[in-house]
């Protein structure tokens, strides 16, 4: 008995052995940090003998990454499909490494865990390449085109990755970690104001903010803004933290724990960085007047600066010159770039079928005139057959044009393409493009990568010439409608709820406005309020102090006030009186700014609000109410009239067959008329 219980403990022992190793594989460091990033939002289809998916995530410079990263990769495949022929081989950055057979035991949605070695990861952009060999009868090239000859890439895969913070964060890594562009993660990043922080330091922040949505639009991340007083343990452990403010406004022990030392500040600014102890990162940019606060916070956002130093520390003198921040947002003029949309060729290789994408979304304040196009610059394998290699360009699905692949433009050419008004209308031009590449060769068991292949390069761009559109003042517009300068007037109330109120309202208009915003922060009083040259204006403060300085609410004029009136904040836009086209956006509310909630900065970042006055409870319940204005619908695309000579320039730039007519003509007349005035010279 005493042999039988000693060998069950021997086997709990060795049972449970595994599990304690594993929760003591970082004995020295807290346990790591983990990212869940999704291949797709929805689900991909592969099609063909050769079909294939790129992939794309992005890793940045300031993770050192653990052993334990994997794939999670979810895939169901056609039962037509042969097991002993056919399999997918996963290749990340170029290098292969998994394969998997495609049988029964996969043909339903199936999950497969791929673990990713190490070091074929890399800092930046990482391709992650799906690439299969298919076939269903094994006979040859009845499998190029067969329909039932797929398999799919479900939108639940995902590349789980391990990391921690390195412990040698640089300046020149910044805005990682506090935001990553192409990462989609909410980064937990929090801003600390001197508890009186002045106009200079809550603009730094919002400045820095606003240019970290202006190049990424599409994620979602909700920085917070806290004062000094208000920071505690729990934001420490929660938050990256970022210090902005002027040095004497600091605790010594903030000071001491980044280094700084008052008297040698100078006239310059000091910005300094550490990992905390419990593994987040915290920035301190400092200086003794407000004019270094500017400086540090332009500092950062200015790659010219950043990117020359080395080191967790950097002091950044008077007389350094900042580069301006680039004002211009991507669909500010008539030309959008691919380059632009996705950073990157669009590359096929291979024989036979392939297929990629490309989007354009409209704003709603374009008017458009002229002749949208769709400009194409590619290049090829001079090896294609031209009779059986094509680019057809698919826009919103419809087939648009078909491109022959010939020796005479392997090297290089540019193809325009009409953009029809009826895709414009839609608000989002969805451009396909589908290529097959044959090069003679009857091979099913290999697709000649080298010498089959074609390039969309990423300066073809779309052009959409317009104008930008007037729409009416309410707050679902408000986008659309104003300019890109705008004086933000606060009230007395300076709590980190207000300023996090209008912190998300930015961010929201910012997403949305094809202009870079530009803010002044004023005190809010009457003669302000009146004398200042901004054409938008936003104002944040209680009712009460809104009527001192001349602002009325029209409560009166609602038909039913909400229930949470008294919890919620008040959105109205309106005109101000005795200036011309002014616009307001008041945020008010009654007693104290309620308390905010994930539901309501959700509200703001995407900006659902709507009509003339609306209330937002701190859950985010928006209900709206149209007093003086009736909501407009989206704008109609209307097209201008083009003049014949307009016209002519039109065909000219972007028919190159027009164009050698068009001077075959011109060659044709001149000579005709040259030898009419030749025959009466001779004639005199």
């Amino acid at each position: 008995m005493t042999k039988l219980c000693l060998i069950l403990m021997f086997l709990i022992v060795a049972l449970q052995e595994p599990t304690l190793a594993n929760q003591n594989a970082y004995p020295n460091e807290e346990k790591p940090e983990s990212l869940n990033i999704f291949l797709t939002i929805e689900d991909i289809s592969i099609s063909s003998i050769f079909g294939y998916k790129d992939f794309y995530f992005t890793i940045p410079p300031s993770w050192k990454l653990l052993p334990g990263s994997f794939l999670d990769l979810v895939i169901s495949h056609s039962k037509a499909i042969k097991p002993d022929l056919s399999g997918l081989t996963i290749y990340l950055n170029g290098m292969p490494i998994y394969s998997i057979p495609l049988d029964d035991s996969n043909s339903l949605k199936t999950s497969i865990k791929i673990p990713i070695p190490e070091g074929n990861l890399k800092r930046g952009i990482n391709i992650l390449e799906v690439k299969g060999f298919l076939k269903t009868t094994g006979r040859g090239l009845t499998d190029v085109g067969n329909p039932i000859n797929w398999v799919k890439v479900h939108k639940e895969s995902y590349v789980r990755l391990k990391y921690f913070l390195r412990k040698d964060l640089s300046i020149k890594d910044f805005p990682s970690p506090y935001f990553e562009e192409n990462v989609p993660q909410d980064e937990m990043t929090a801003f600390i104001l001197p508890q009186n922080w002045s106009d200079t330091e809550l603009k730094a922040v919002l400045v820095i903010v606003l240019d970290w949505v202006r190049r990424s639009p599409l994620k979602w991340f909700a920085p917070k803004i806290f004062t000094f007083d208000e920071l505690n343990e729990e934001i420490k452990e929660t938050y990256n933290l970022i210090y902005i403010g002027k040095a004497t406004s600091f605790t010594p022990e903030v000071l001491k724990e980044f280094n700084v030392d008052i008297p040698s500040l100078g006239e310059g600014t000091i910005i300094s960085s550490l990992i905390s102890k419990n593994k987040k990162a915290k920035l301190l940019v400092s200086s003794k007047g407000d004019d270094g606060i500017s400086r540090g916070a332009l500092s950062l956002l200015s790659p010219e600066i950043t990117k020359q130093i080395e080191g967790d520390k950097a002091y950044i003198p008077p007389y350094v010159k900042i580069p301006s921040l680039s004002q211009k947002a991507l669909t500010t003029g008539n030309i959008v770039y691919f380059n632009d949309l996705i950073k990157r060729d669009i590359v096929f290789k291979g024989a036979y079928s392939h297929s990629d994408a490309i989007a354009l979304r409209i704003p709603q304040n374009w008017l458009i005139k002229g002749t949208p196009y769709l400009a194409i610059q590619f290049r090829h394998s001079p090896n294609l057959n031209s009779k059986r290699s094509a680019l057809t360009i698919l826009i919103n699905g419809i087939p648009i044009k078909s491109v022959e692949l010939s020796p005479q433009n392997a090297a290089g050419d540019k193809v325009t393409i009409p953009i029809p008004y009826d895709s414009i209308k839609q608000g989002l031009i969805y451009v396909t493009f589908e290529a097959y590449l044959d090069i003679d060769i009857l091979d099913t068991d290999y697709n000649y990568p080298e010498i089959a292949w074609l390039v969309i390069e990423k300066y073809s761009y779309f052009s959409i010439p317009h104008e930008i559109g007037l729409m009416a003042t309410t707050l679902e517009n408000l986008p659309y409608t104003i300019p890109n300068a705008i004086g933000v007037l606060l009230g007395r109330e300076k709590s980190s709820k207000a300023l996090n109120t209008l912190l998300y309202c930015l961010m929201g208009l910012q997403k949305l406005n094809p202009q870079t915003l530009q803010i002044s922060i004023l005190n809010l009083d009457k003669e302000k309020l009146l004398e200042n040259s901004f054409k938008t204006l936003i104002v944040l403060a209680p009712i009460e102090e809104l009527e001192k300085a001349g602002i009325k609410i029209p409560l009166n004029e609602i038909p039913a006030l909400p229930s949470f009136i008294e919890n919620a904040t008040l959105w109205q836009t309106q005109n101000l009186k005795g200036k011309e086209n002014p616009l307001v956006l008041v945020i008010s509310w009654i007693k104290n700014h309620p308390k905010l909630y994930p539901e309501y900065e959700k509200t703001l970042l995407e900006w659902k609000l709507k009509g003339n006055i609306a209330m937002v409870s701190g859950n985010g319940e928006v209900i709206p109410f149209y007093i003086s204005e009736a909501p407009t619908k989206l704008l109609e695309v209307k097209i201008k009239e083009q003049s014949f000579f307009e016209k002519i320039w039109a065909n000219l730039s972007q028919n190159r067959n027009f164009l050698g007519l068009f001077l075959l003509t011109f060659i044709t007349i001149s000579i005709v008329i040259l030898i009419i005035f030749i025959k009466i010279r001779k004639q005199e």
